[in-house]
Formats: structure tokens, C-alpha cells, sequence
């Protein structure tokens, strides 16, 4: 079972709180600035973590930076999008999808990703392709 909150204070002040923490023996925390800070690092230290885990909290860097817990320890992992991947993953806005459909439009069948990077104005993309073989090179790739 996967469940995600990003209410700390419903967590920690939840009747169920021992019965959530007790059944999900990993967890994933999010960086928090806040954490620092006397009410906040209360509410971390009322879910069971210590002033390591929560100083990585508060020193964690958004949206790259995370804390996993579990039985057999903890550790601060870095999960970060690069530039490529969020041209793909995080273009959602109303813009991106009419952009993202005008490209696809216009495209040559299989040079949509090449357009929309273009589009996009990802640098060197191209590098982190793989080298074509040298049918596909016939083939115009």
C-alpha cells in the first residue's frame, strides 16, 4: 500500500498515526525548510524522527533532495529531473499541450521528441542520444 500526505500536522495529530507508521516501514520525507523551526520539529519528532533526520528535512533542497526512512535506516537521496526530462514530464501547462500538439501536427512521423526539444530549447539533447546504427542512419535518424 502507497499513501502520500503533505499535512504533517494531519499525520502527526491522526488517531491512526501510531497504525500508519507501525504498517508503512518505508518512508519518504519531503524537504522542509520549516523543519527547523520549533513547532515544525516537534511535529517531525511526534512521527518518530530524531534532530539528524530532521536537520536533512530542513537542509534538504526542494523539489532534488529527499529523506528515506525504513527498519534498516535512513539516508538522504537526490532525485532530480534534468533538463530533458522536464521538457518531457513537466511541460503540462494549457501552453505546453496546445504547443505540444501543434508539434506533433507539423512532425514527421518519429521526429515529434526531436521538434518538441528543439521547441523546448533543451541544449545538446542530441548528446544524450544514442548513437544510430547505421541502418537507422540510412534511414534518416
Amino acid at each position: 500500500m502507497i499513501a502520500a500526505s503533505q499535512s504533517l500536522t494531519e499525520i502527526a495529530n491522526s488517531p491512526q498515526r501510531d497504525l500508519l507508521l507501525e504498517n508503512f516501514s518505508g518512508k519518504i520525507f519531503l524537504p522542509n525548510y520549516a523543519a527547523s523551526g520549533e513547532f515544525v520539529r516537534d511535529l517531525y519528532r511526534r512521527i518518530g524522527l530524531d534532530d539528524n533526520q530532521i536537520a536533512c528535512i530542513a537542509s534538504a533542497r526542494p523539489r532534488a533532495e529527499y529523506l528515506y526512512t525504513c527498519a534498516y535506516g535512513t539516508r538522504k537521496f537526490r532525485l532530480e529531473l534534468g533538463e530533458i526530462s522536464r521538457a518531457i514530464c513537466a511541460s503540462t501547462s494549457h501552453q505546453d499541450v496546445t504547443a505540444a500538439r501543434r508539434i506533433l501536427g507539423e512532425s514527421p512521423a518519429g521526429l515529434f521528441l526531436d521538434n518538441w526539444l528543439n521547441e523546448r530549447r533543451v541544449s545538446a539533447w542530441e548528446s544524450f542520444l544514442p548513437v544510430p546504427t547505421e541502418t537507422e542512419a540510412v534511414a534518416g535518424r
